[in-house]
């Protein structure tokens, strides 16, 4: 079990553990944050990376490209977390609670099950990408590469591949390597 696997436990444990406490609609809620998130990074990033990378002193568009789409995505998912928070009186009054639990605690399963294959689309395309002449892949990388050979838990994961790319199809795009290596010939 290697790092990947860890992250991998946490995404799924703490879904299914917000699911339990918090019930169905704040999942479905979860889940609308999880595609907001996608698009707007989608969107975004690529021109936000560039004043990312100046604003930290990221030296690698590539790298800061990938951390901006990151943060975006999560920074989303909380903000609808929140909102599913603040809202909860009135969303508990659509479901019986019995019922809104143990729904809950599948629709998180199902979340974290999306969030990992999303993040797993991305990493792999990430690794697959071909860089063009004169870049060569950060160190982090070559680590992630690793963490995605040898773990246990991401290839039973990224079997729903075709399935997100379905349901994402309108926010995650086609070519992840080239979406995130489109600022390298600037």
């Amino acid at each position: 079990m290697d790092f990947l696997d860890l992250v991998i436990v946490i995404i799924l444990f703490a879904n299914i553990m917000l699911g339990w406490a918090f019930g169905l609609i704040r999942r479905v809620v979860a889940f609308a944050g999880l595609f907001a998130g996608v698009g707007a990074a989608t969107l975004t990033s690529a021109n936000t990376s560039q004043y990312i990378a100046t604003t930290f002193g990221i030296t690698s568009a590539m790298w800061a490209h990938v951390v901006t789409y990151t943060v975006i995505v999560t920074a989303a998912i909380l903000l609808f977390e929140v909102l599913g928070a603040v809202y909860q009186r009135y969303l508990d009054m659509l479901v019986a609670p019995v019922f809104d639990r143990l729904t809950g605690t599948l629709a998180g399963a199902v979340v974290g099950a999306f969030e990992i294959t999303v993040t797993l689309i991305v990493g792999v395309g990430l690794v697959r990408s071909t860089l063009p002449s004169g870049y060569s892949y950060p160190p982090a990388f070559l680590t992630a590469q690793t963490w995605f050979n040898n773990s246990l838990l991401a290839p039973h994961f990224y079997g729903m591949e075709p399935l997100t790319r379905t349901i994402f199809s309108l926010v995650l795009p086609n070519s992840i390597g080239s979406y995130f290596t489109q600022l390298l010939n600037h």
